[in-house]
C-alpha cells in the first residue's frame, strides 16, 4: 500500500463524518420568519400552487378569512380557493409590510395589500385591504394557519 492509499484510508471516515455531520445540521437549521413569509408571498405572486403549499400548515386546520366576511377553515378549501384565484390571469398584487411580531413559537405580519384586476367589461380596478399572515413554528420551519384579510374603504 501506498503511502498516498494510507493518508487517503485514514482521512476517509474523518471526511464520512464531515460529511454526516454537514448533512444532519443542514437538515436542522431553523428557517427564518422573514424567509418564510417572503417564500409565501413569492409563491402567491408567482400564482405557484406548489410553492404556496409548501408554506402551510401540516395540519388541516387552515382559516382564511375572506375582505368579504366568508371564511374557510380547512387547508383543503385553501388550496381550493387559491388555486381558482390563481387561474384568473388579470390581477397583480402589492405587499406592504406594516407591522411584524415572532416568538419563539408563533409569528404574525400585517400587510397593507393593493389588488389589482378587471371588472367583467374589461375596465380597471383596484382595491387595498389589510391582510394579517400567522405562521407557527413547525419542527425548524414556520408555516401558515391563519389569513386574515380586512378590506379598505375607498377614501
Amino acid at each position: 500500500m501506498t503511502d498516498l492509499s494510507r493518508r487517503a484510508l485514514a482521512a476517509a471516515p474523518l471526511a464520512g463524518l464531515a460529511l454526516a455531520a454537514g448533512a444532519e445540521s443542514q437538515a436542522s437549521i431553523p428557517v427564518s420568519y422573514d424567509w418564510a413569509v417572503s417564500r409565501h408571498l413569492a409563491a402567491v405572486q408567482a400564482r405557484d400552487i406548489e410553492a404556496l403549499s409548501r408554506t402551510l400548515t401540516s395540519r388541516d386546520e387552515l382559516i382564511l378569512i375572506l375582505p368579504n366576511g366568508v371564511m374557510t377553515r380547512t387547508k383543503a378549501d385553501y388550496l381550493a380557493f387559491h388555486r381558482d384565484w390563481f387561474a384568473a390571469p388579470t390581477w397583480r398584487i402589492e405587499f406592504e409590510e406594516l407591522w411584524t411580531q415572532t416568538t419563539l413559537g408563533v409569528g404574525q405580519t400585517l400587510f397593507r395589500t393593493r389588488y389589482y384586476d378587471q371588472h367583467a367589461d374589461g375596465s380597471p380596478y383596484e382595491t387595498s385591504a389589510y391582510l394579517t399572515l400567522t405562521f407557527r413554528r413547525e419542527g425548524t420551519d414556520w408555516r401558515l394557519w391563519h389569513d386574515q384579510n380586512t378590506r379598505i374603504a375607498a377614501a
